[in-house]
């Protein structure tokens, strides 16, 4: 029976999830990796103005103050997928035109699914072609290829790509970490980093399309083999904007 110590590291996590309708442009690939709906840029717009306003809520003032102004504590990085990259670099582009740091694009981040629009079109570290609107809606955005690995493969399965993506994570010095993901993914980190008797709502139900949630992950060593154990602080999560779908 393995047991975890005391857990010796807290990283603040802020997810934000994307629309899940698609664009299929003339000049571009129909299936993989498609970019950002109409819809789905109209969203990202209006979260970036939610964040434009002072923050009423004090449970979450901290995870928003992190998101608009953390640069010297917070890290930003997204799956390598396009529609990812563009809802962060929209939503945040505020916060990149006055700290000029890039998002670091992360591909343990891909998503968790056969589709093919989850199939990525850059290739090992580098980045995307991105839609031209990201030149005037997030014109000082930049992105950094370097944690790119390339598309994923059978063998590095979601399962894997989870626990890639917490032990990355648990390395950085950073102490909040900003991640643009996807929704499955998303549900499925909380799957298996929630204890197994929490019943929250993370479990089952999908981030809403630009919402953003923030937690609390612990970070341990398990006293038998040395190896790092995480866990998601159930009473850490915190809704900052849009929160859980109902439904």
């Amino acid at each position: 029976m393995t047991s975890l110590c005391a857990p010796c590291t807290q990283v603040r996590w802020l997810l934000t999830t994307l629309h899940e309708l698609y664009l299929l442009p003339w000049d571009d690939s129909v299936y993989l990796d498609s970019p950002l709906s109409d819809f789905g840029l109209e969203q990202c717009k209006e979260l970036r103005a939610f964040l434009r306003k002072p923050c009423h809520d004090p449970l979450t003032q901290e995870d928003f103050n992190a998101l608009t102004n953390g640069e010297s504590h917070s890290l930003v990085v997204s799956s390598q997928l396009r529609r990812a990259a563009s809802t962060t670099a929209i939503a945040l582009s505020d916060r990149f035109q006055r700290s000029k740091e890039s998002i670091v694009l992360v591909s343990h981040l891909q998503e968790i699914s056969r589709n093919f629009d989850t199939l990525a079109l850059a290739p090992f570290s580098s980045t995307p072609p991105m839609e031209p609107t990201l030149d005037f809606l997030a014109p000082s955005a930049t992105f950094d290829g370097s944690a790119n690995l390339g598309n994923k493969t059978f063998s590095f399965t979601g399962l894997k790509r989870l626990q890639a993506f917490a032990d990355w994570a648990a390395d950085r010095p950073e102490s909040t970490i900003i991640v643009g993901g996807h929704s499955l993914w998303f549900r499925n980190f909380f799957a298996l980093y929630l204890p197994k008797s929490s019943t929250h709502v993370a479990k089952k139900k999908k981030i809403i399309n630009c919402g953003v949630v923030g937690f609390t992950l612990q970070v341990g060593r398990d006293r038998q083999t040395g190896l790092p154990k995480y866990l998601i602080n159930e009473s850490s999560i915190a809704s900052v904007y849009g929160g859980f779908a109902t439904k």
